[in-house]
């Protein structure tokens, strides 16, 4: 070898010396430990080779070589596992093993060399000119190893570049783009190679060298083994709890394992774009730390600032897992409440279907009642204006049904309107003076003449205020009076003019020191002394949450014994200056006497009713029989299909929430079918889907209309007349049959709201009919949900559960079993939010109550057996649906319930013949013989 070679390699050897020396006095940590074991290894290697090439013959190059491979057969190896410990990377500790065996077993070919030729094949002295040099011709070993230590540089190389492309810290990044060139450094020694101009000069040992001992002094300059740096990087990412970095402006910087699993986006955000979490940045944005909620887990936020010198420079986030917490609050919540989980189950459906609605249903069925009791009069007329102005409020707050959820969410909105004060004030007296009168209060509306009549603002939300406030002021005032105030507040703004509500009462009255406890939700001040006042304590939340949202709050003065008075003031814009007049005046020109008109008859037109229960189809019918409409029945989709592509309907009514096929999947495939010949015919969904934005999305689906559920007669027949062809509707009168069934009886059952079912059913002999379907139902419902329920629970019986709930939900409401219904509405609401617990806690109190409607019913048919003859005519009128829709079932229940009834020899003689038509499937005879029992009725 020539003198310059021996120099270069010195050279190189010192360089790995001192390498060495550095290595070593660097403080211990496993990093430091790895490079000072690469470092060794590379001073055996350089070291080695300096002397082989000093070598005078073959069997010293030999010896000298074996020693070199110590370093040769592990250096790869430590230094990979260096590159995966300084980019944060592990590797299984099987796959070291199985480096580490691969490098001994080089290392003993290497010492075994002279006794086989798997290591070298022949191993000679060249002479090239001036040059002499050792050839070697290498073995599959040294092939095997050069693959083998390739496939290792090149995965230190993209774990470097990996940390590169990937690492936050600036100083990190250069210093893996530094380990990146210097690990592909000894490449350079293919093209070297290749053009023949090493002449026996393995360059391989010195470049391995000096290319560590780059990246090492790089390393050692910006102190990149300072174990303060390697501590911060091991608990930053070894960390239990998620944690981010953002910049001063919510620019992401850093998150650790935990958070990129928790929020998986944090994986592909780059450092410096805006956090894309968005409950993340909420909660920055806002700087309340909270709870947050993901899936079953519950967090507990801490946001902390992160300054230097006095600047703010960024945010830490760091998340708590309080779930086992939470879990072990509950357990232990659960065990302290378990005696009133019926009260519970009585809050939790307040909260779910809002508060506000209990009030304007109570009124409607207040004065309701007073209408189906009275002739044509004006004081009756007068009911019928307010039921209309309560049932108008109704409908407006049922498409916010989800008011008090979407207040905690801050998703509800102020839509101010141009309303009419004096039309409103007058509005609240007339809904809410009989209940004053019922307990004997005086109430009183003191309203400021000069005020002016109308104003821009969202006048259902005040009116939702106001009555919340004015009913509990009634509720809780036992003797006394009521004053309502409205007046004028001065203000310095000409466009908008302040306006004070104030209801003050003569009731007990509140401890001051109880006032702030109103405020909260679910919770009743002096429970014990109201308990026997009906209320959950989610009311004047509400209110308190919509004044602040209209820019107002609520005042509360009381005093114990003597009184309480509510107030608040809203500055709004005025519409009408015209001054509001006095009260008394205001009112009687509020009242307009219309004399109510209803009934039309359309014996040609033809509808499509398609609803997969049964009771809520037998319902439709009974409501239409007066009007001779030709009504065809679906209990599917499929069978929806198949009867709009043989007949032709004027409309079709078409239930949203049905197996296999639901209402939106069935009008989708009546219009993709070509044949289909109700294509361009109107379709009005039925649905309990009530929530803002049903309407939008029904008519976005092309549903001309939506009708929910259950069904009120009067918005039923609105829908037809609007959307039936005018041609085939005929407008009249109600016949004297109509008065003398609203004048009967209504059955007086105990947990059934008979005013409110009247609603549905418009008459005592049908309410009756009604109820005895609900009573055979409730049984055959009991039995499938207490099945479903002790079954092992997969998706499918799930679904059937819910599937069995939501009918029992809807069919109660019907004949009005209302706490029934809410506690079958809990249910199917729990299960949608998969709160399966709340679920298993509910079910029991629902069995309970079926049970007691059961034993309720059977009670009220042992005393009150029906046996009039418009009793009979339903059944029959029932019995002719069933046979021309070959409803088996239904069939053999009406016919049970014939049996049962008093019957003429000649009639129990008929009676007798439809029996054994039916046990033959004769529908056409069966259908004759009904036609003559209904001239016995």
């Amino acid at each position: 070898m020539s003198q310059g070679i021996l120099i270069f390699q010195a050279i190189v050897t010192i360089a790995c010396i001192a390498f060495v020396l550095a290595a070593g006095i660097q403080k211990s940590n496993r990093l430091s430990k790895l490079m000072l074991i690469v470092a060794f290894l590379c001073l055996i290697e350089n070291a080695a080779y300096l002397m082989e090439i000093q070598a005078d013959s073959i069997s010293a190059i030999l010896l000298i070589m074996k020693l070199r491979y110590i370093g040769v057969a592990f250096i790869d190896t430590f230094f990979l596992l260096f590159c995966m410990r300084y980019t944060h990377k592990k590797i299984p500790k099987h796959l070291v093993g199985v480096m580490l065996v691969v490098d001994i077993l080089v290392m003993i070919s290497a010492w075994t060399s002279q006794y086989h030729s798997l290591f070298y094949r022949d191993i000679y002295y060249v002479t090239a000119g001036s040059l002499t040099y050792l050839h070697r011709v290498y073995g599959p070993v040294i092939y095997f190893n050069s693959v083998y230590e390739t496939v290792q540089i090149f995965a230190c190389a993209y774990l470097a570049l990996k940390g590169w492309r990937e690492a936050k810290d600036e100083k990190y990044r250069r210093s893996c783009k530094m380990l990146f060139f210097c690990v592909l450094l000894p490449f350079v020694v293919v093209p070297i190679r290749l053009s023949g101009l090493d002449r026996g000069y393995e360059l391989i040992p010195s470049l391995t060298a000096v290319g560590m001992i780059l990246f090492f002094s790089s390393a050692m300059v910006q102190d990149m083994f300072d174990i303060a740096r390697v501590a911060h990087n091991n608990i930053f990412e070894n960390m239990h709890e998620p944690i981010i970095i953002v910049d001063g402006n919510y620019g992401f910087v850093e998150a650790n394992i935990k958070a990129k699993k928790l929020f998986p986006s944090l994986a592909d955000q780059r450092q410096g774009q805006l956090l894309t979490e968005t409950k993340l940045l909420s909660y920055l944005r806002t700087g309340i730390a909270n709870k947050m909620y993901l899936g079953d887990q519950v967090y507990d936020v801490h946001i902390d600032q992160i300054y230097e010198e006095d600047v703010l420079m960024g945010y830490s986030i760091l998340l708590m897992d309080l779930t086992d917490e939470e879990r072990q609050m509950k357990r232990i919540q659960s065990l302290v409440t378990a005696a009133n989980e019926a009260n519970q189950a009585k809050s939790d459906f307040i909260a779910s279907m809002s508060h506000e609605l209990r009030t304007p249903i109570n009124s409607i069925m207040g004065m309701n009642e007073m209408i189906l009791r009275e002739a044509k009069d004006p004081q009756i007329l007068q009911y019928g204006k307010d039921v209309e102005s309560a049932a108008n409020m109704l409908l407006s707050l049922v498409n916010d049904i989800l008011d008090s959820s979407k207040l905690s969410t801050g998703k509800l909105n102020i839509l101010p309107v141009h309303y009419d004060l004096g039309n409103m004030i007058s509005d609240l007296y007339q809904m809410l003076s009989p209940h004053a009168k019922k307990k004997n209060l005086t109430f009183q509306v003191v309203v400021d003449p000069t005020l002016p009549r109308a104003y821009i603002g969202d006048d259902i939300r005040i009116r939702q205020v106001l009555i919340n406030l004015l009913t509990n002021a009634i509720k809780y005032t036992a003797q006394g009076s009521v004053t309502f105030y409205v007046e004028s507040v001065q203000t310095t703004d000409s466009s908008d003019l302040g306006v004070r509500f104030s209801i003050k009462d003569t009731g007990n009255g509140i401890k001051p020191e109880k006032i702030p406890q109103i405020y909260e939700r679910f919770n009743r001040v002096e429970e014990t002394a109201v308990r026997h006042i009906e209320g959950s304590g989610l009311g004047l939340s509400i209110s308190s949450s919509l004044l602040q949202l209209m820019g107002s709050k609520l005042d509360v003065w009381s005093q114990e014994g003597v009184g309480s008075d509510f107030s608040f003031v809203l500055y709004q814009p005025v519409a009408d200056p015209t001054p509001i007049g006095e009260f008394a005046q205001m009112v009687a020109q509020n009242v307009a006497y219309e004399e109510f008109a209803s009934g039309f008859v359309a014996p040609k037109a033809k509808i499509l009713l398609v609803d997969d229960n049964e009771m809520n189809r037998r319902v439709f019918v009974e409501l239409l029989k007066e009007s001779r409409i030709q009504i065809t029945e679906a209990d599917s989709g499929a069978e929806c299909l198949r009867l709009t592509k043989e007949h032709a309907y004027d409309l079709i009514f078409l239930d949203h929430m049905m197996p296999e096929m639901d209402g939106i999947e069935t009008r989708r495939n009546m219009l993709s079918d070509e044949g289909n010949l109700c294509r361009q015919v109107p379709i009005v969904m039925l649905t309990a889907n009530v929530t803002a934005g049903a309407r939008e999305k029904y008519l976005a689906e092309g549903f001309c209309d939506f009708l929910p559920k259950p069904i009120l007669y009067d918005q039923l027949e609105k829908m037809l007349l609007t959307y039936l062809p005018k041609d085939l509707v005929k407008k009249g009168q109600k016949d004297d049959k109509d008065q003398a069934q609203a004048d009967m009886e209504l059955p007086q059952i105990e947990e059934f709201d008979a005013e409110y079912a009247m609603l549905i059913w418009k008459s005592p002999s049908r309410y009756r009919t009604g109820l005895q379907e609900f009573a055979r139902d409730l049984a055959r419902a009991q039995e499938k949900l207490t099945t479903l329920f002790d079954t092992t629970w997969t998706d499918e019986t799930k679904e059937d559960y819910r599937r069995c709930i939501h009918t029992l939900k809807g069919t109660a409401a019907t004949v009005g079993a209302l706490l029934l219904s809410k506690t079958a509405r809990l249910i199917e609401i729990a299960l949608a939010d998969g709160r399966i617990d709340q679920v298993q806690t509910l079910h029991p109190i629902l069995m309970e109550q079926i049970e007691d409607a059961g034993k309720h019913l059977a009670d009220y048919f042992k005393d009150h057996k029906d046996t009039t003859a418009e009793t009979k005519e339903n059944l029959l009128e029932m019995m002719q649906s069933a046979l021309e829709n070959q409803d088996l079932q239904a069939v053999d229940f009406l016919y049970q319930q014939l049996q049962d009834r008093a019957w003429s020899v000649d009639a129990a003689s008929v009676l007798a013949t439809l029996g054994q038509d039916l046990s033959e499937f004769s529908w056409e005879s069966a259908t004759r013989k009904v036609e003559i029992l209904r001239t016995f009725c």
